[in-house]
């Protein structure tokens, strides 16, 4: 099982500048951050991952807490990331969807304007959207599983079916991406 409030370090890294989380957001707390993973893990659930993985939030004792949402099996280091980019991807869309580009302030004969750039916010979602095709293409290649063929009673070679030896394949685990 991994519990999903192990990778809210990894996405407050994501969001903010290591160590500046709470100054950027601050009133976002842990709740909302595991509540982000978990529609951000059922959102890699449609484009095709984890659909041998379930998230469980059925527990009345922690449900409530968030805490303790947990996915069974264990993810992956590939898959998590793979969660904390979606989850990133979908705080920086909410934001630039409220941010307000530019104020103007008057104060009798005096004004002053800010200016906010979108265009920084938007380079950060475009680099988390191609990391995002390539992290779904490199499960694509990676994690298929290859099945054994029976010939005149003998199991066909394994060898150029991929490799399977190596548990964990381009990162993800087989049973996370299916594609």
């Amino acid at each position: 099982m991994t519990a999903l409030s192990t990778l809210v370090p990894a996405l407050q890294r994501e969001l903010a500048v290591p160590g500046t989380f709470d100054d950027v957001y601050p009133d976002t707390g842990t709740k909302d951050l595991v509540g982000s993973l978990a529609d951000a893990f059922s959102q890699c659930r449609l484009d095709g991952f984890f659909k041998d993985v379930a998230l469980d939030i059925t527990d009345p004792l922690t449900a409530p807490a968030y805490d303790e949402w947990t996915t069974t099996p264990d993810l992956s280091d590939a898959g998590g990331a793979l969660i904390v980019i979606y989850a990133a991807m979908r705080t920086l869309r909410a934001t630039l969807r409220t941010m307000t580009t530019s104020s103007t302030y008057k104060a009798g004969s005096v004004e002053a304007s800010q200016s906010q750039s979108a265009t920084l916010l938007k380079g950060e979602l475009d680099y988390l959207v191609q990391r995002q095709k390539d992290l779904i293409a490199a499960g694509t290649r990676g994690a298929r599983t290859c099945s054994a063929v029976q010939v005149d009673g003998y199991l066909a070679r394994l060898h150029g079916c991929g490799p399977s030896r190596y548990y964990s394949v381009g990162g993800f685990f087989p049973y996370e991406y299916l594609g």
